[in-house]
């Protein structure tokens, strides 16, 4: 059977557009935490693959772009190798650790370096890291800023019950 013009027009008109839409890149709300972000029903963090998600998600501004202020909520133990932050996305929101250890393995690729590169964001009224154990190693050797936990902070932040054994 011979297709019309029309027709013909209209399948390569669907045919881009389903390769337009597979080849553009995903954004972080792409994938998803459990929880809704709020102080009751925070973002939950329970693998590594959480974690980067959650690194990914930087300003703390959780599965959306803007200041909206999100909770989060460390369930376990886990050994990351991405750091939360960056110099243009600071971390903002709550994040508690629930008493957990984080040991990182990250290597610094320039300054303001920590679990959290930066942290502390104007449009959410600030950070605050509560309840977590930092242990593992930092190699950011050459470059300033640095710390165990956060590398820089750029706006308020309050730190409460945090320890850091990281070297």
């Amino acid at each position: 059977m011979k297709c019309s013009s029309s027709q013909t027009k209209a399948r390569a008109a669907l045919a881009a557009a389903l390769l337009l839409c597979a080849t553009i890149p995903g954004r972080a709300d792409d994938i998803s935490l459990s929880g809704s972000g709020t102080e009751a029903d925070p973002y939950l963090i329970k693998t590594v693959d959480d974690w980067n998600t959650f690194a990914t998600w930087t300003g703390g501004w959780g599965p959306t772009e803007g200041t909206s202020f999100y909770y989060y909520s460390l369930e376990t133990n886990l050994t990351v190798t991405t750091a939360v932050g960056d110099a243009d996305h600071s971390f903002g929101g709550i994040f508690n650790g629930n008493g957990h250890t984080i040991t990182m393995n990250i290597t610094a690729t320039g300054n303001s370096y920590g679990l959290f590169r930066y942290a502390g964001h104007n449009g959410s009224g600030g950070a605050q890291i509560n309840n977590l154990i930092v242990d593992g190693t930092l190699d950011g050797a050459g470059y300033r800023y640095l710390g165990g936990l956060i590398g820089q902070t750029t706006y308020a932040v309050t730190i409460n019950d945090c320890h850091v054994k990281a070297t």
